[in-house]
């Protein structure tokens, strides 16, 4: 097997030092380390250092995390990416658009604070909401276009959690697996698998597999699979 560590928005924020969303107690437990007890600020120092350039763990991520990636073989070919990637990223360049997708937000964050870019606002990779949040009628024409890109069967997204499940729209070209595995969101435990006979499906605790082929304009997970209509005609690569 293979893992493949892929940037998402909180990563982003690191690299660009927002550190709104990290827990105080880390900044304490650094203060502390440091010998600065109580001290947040300093705490908070220490934390954006950490994640500088020059430093173990910012060199990890600016130099060994991808955007997205296509993964999988035949049915199973799919498209990771941690909010959604749009036909812009990717439909200019049709046998390398997701490598210069890649290369061009590394080259944004390689040399220290990400640079302003469209890549990383609301419409980018890491913050887009569409997908999950839009009516379908505008985003899976969006995600039809994408696929075809890139060659893939289905993307897989998180950043917006669902509610029951593992979300699926766009009769099945979209799976979102946000499930809030936190326990900040409820602890609620799942996996994404796909089998090249039947497709993608979600595993959850003490449950059997669920086929994520959903009824038309399905929000959450529907048992029942069947072939992607837009689908049937691009083969195996």
């Amino acid at each position: 097997g293979r893992v493949t560590c892929l940037l998402g928005n909180h990563e982003l924020m690191v690299l660009q030092g927002d550190t709104r969303y990290v827990a105080k107690a880390e900044f304490l437990e650094l203060a502390e380390r440091d010998g600065k007890a109580g001290d947040i600020s300093a705490g908070r120092r220490s934390w954006t250092s950490m994640y500088a350039p020059n430093a173990i763990r910012g060199l990890r991520l600016r130099r060994d995390r991808q955007v997205a990636v296509v993964a999988g073989r035949g049915r199973c070919r799919t498209l990771f990416v941690h909010a959604g990637v749009l036909p812009q990223h990717v439909e200019f360049d049709p046998d390398h658009g997701l490598q210069h997708l890649n290369e061009n937000v590394l080259g944004k964050i390689v040399g220290g604070t990400p640079e302003r870019s469209h890549l990383f606002h609301d419409e980018g990779p890491f913050w887009y909401r569409g997908y999950a949040m839009n009516p379908e009628r505008k985003i899976c024409p969006l995600l039809d276009r994408t696929l075809r890109s890139v060659r893939a069967h289905q993307m897989v997204i998180g950043h917006t959690v669902q509610d029951h499940g593992v979300g699926v729209r766009c009769d099945g070209a979209l799976n979102i697996i946000d499930v809030g595995i936190s326990r900040v969101y409820g602890g609620n435990l799942a996996a994404w698998e796909c089998s090249e006979d039947s497709g993608p499906f979600a595993i959850y605790p003490h449950t059997s597999k669920a086929f994520l082929r959903p009824r038309a304009g399905a929000l959450s997970p529907n048992l029942e699979i069947g072939e992607h209509e837009n689908f049937k005609d691009l083969g195996t690569w």
